[in-house]
């Protein structure tokens, strides 16, 4: 081998010239998952908003954030006062019992802008309760107690059923 003129050393030798190694497939398909799914959960944890859901209306939490150590009662009187709305009348509590193919009281009469409270207990086997113009729908132990919560914000008559017997019906009737 000859000599470099200028150094004095022997030139670098490469050996065969190799062709371009190809990436697996899978190469080309799980970075993008890769890079999607992290920016996902970027955009997740910084940029969601939280919301709350009171009778229908999507209120955002950073509205809310000059009521963030209120309780939940607090909370609605003070945006029901502001958006002008009158307060609930006073609670009406009810026992229902569920039987088999039987809820008791058959029928349940308030007022608009009542306060119900049903504590209901089904009696022999498991069931369900729900009210479907109110958006309630409750799974019942046997022998246990599920309180119900709601206020009768719309007038009319709404059927409470249960979500397995056809026939197990009760009645709720709101008057003005």
């Amino acid at each position: 081998m000859s000599k470099d003129i200028w150094s004095g050393k022997e030139p670098f030798l490469r050996g065969p010239v190799k062709e371009k190694q190809k990436k697996p497939v899978y190469f080309y398909i799980l970075i993008p998952i890769i890079v999607i799914l992290t920016a996902v959960i970027i955009h997740k944890t910084l940029f969601v908003e939280e919301t709350v859901t009171i009778t229908g209306e999507v209120i955002h939490i950073d509205d809310l954030s000059p009521y963030r150590n209120l309780t939940t009662e607090e909370l609605l009187k003070k945006l029901n006062d502001e958006a002008g709305l009158k307060e609930a009348n006073p609670l009406k509590e009810f026992e229902v019992f569920a039987g088999m193919y039987y809820f008791e009281p058959k029928e349940i009469r308030v007022k608009l802008n009542d306060k119900v409270r049903l504590d209901v207990k089904a009696i022999d086997v498991n069931h369900s309760i729900r009210i479907p113009g109110f958006f309630i729908g409750e799974e019942l132990e046997a022998g246990k107690h599920k309180i119900i919560e709601f206020i009768a914000f719309k007038s009319g008559e709404y059927i409470y059923e249960s979500k397995t017997h056809d026939n197990m019906r009760g009645k709720l009737i709101i008057e003005e």
